[in-house]
């Protein structure tokens, strides 16, 4: 079965599952909550959140956000919560949720995206140009930006 790129907004019938799926990802099933909740309750632009379904289980998330926890308050939105599922990863599903965030973006009047990660090689294969380092709760991290699409 092909992976379809979901908007939470579209399907909010999705939303336990999302906030299941990323609380076992990342933890902070609270903030996953209320922000999912917060979005679909509004009319913002941010959050926005999307989905990789297979059939109908998610193997993967994508969010744009207004702030991710880091000193860069100047920079907005924020690429966050990309995860593809450990047995579903080398398919190109973050690449394929990565593009979905830049086009939300895109759409929304944004000329980039930022994202902030310890991770090395990853996101640059996605078109994400390192920017230097940022403060975030955990210490420092890599600060990347992509254009907008």
């Amino acid at each position: 079965m092909p992976i379809h790129i979901v908007s939470l907004r579209d399907h909010p019938s999705l939303a336990d599952a999302a906030v299941d799926y990323l609380a076992a990802s990342w933890g902070g099933r609270e903030i996953y909550r209320d922000c999912i909740t917060a979005m679909l309750s509004t009319t913002s632009q941010l959050p926005q959140w999307y989905l990789a379904l297979d059939g109908e289980s998610i193997v993967g998330t994508v969010g744009l956000i207004a702030n991710d926890f880091n000193a860069r308050q100047d920079l907005w939105p924020w690429v966050c919560a990309v995860h593809v599922a450990e047995a579903r990863r080398h398919e190109g599903i973050g690449g394929r949720l990565l593009t979905a965030a830049r086009r939300a973006a895109g759409s929304l009047g944004y000329d980039n995206v930022y994202l902030t990660t310890n991770a090395e090689g990853l996101y640059e294969r996605h078109g994400f140009t390192y920017q230097g380092v940022a403060q975030d709760l955990d210490g420092e991290c890599r600060l990347y930006s992509a254009p907008a699409i």
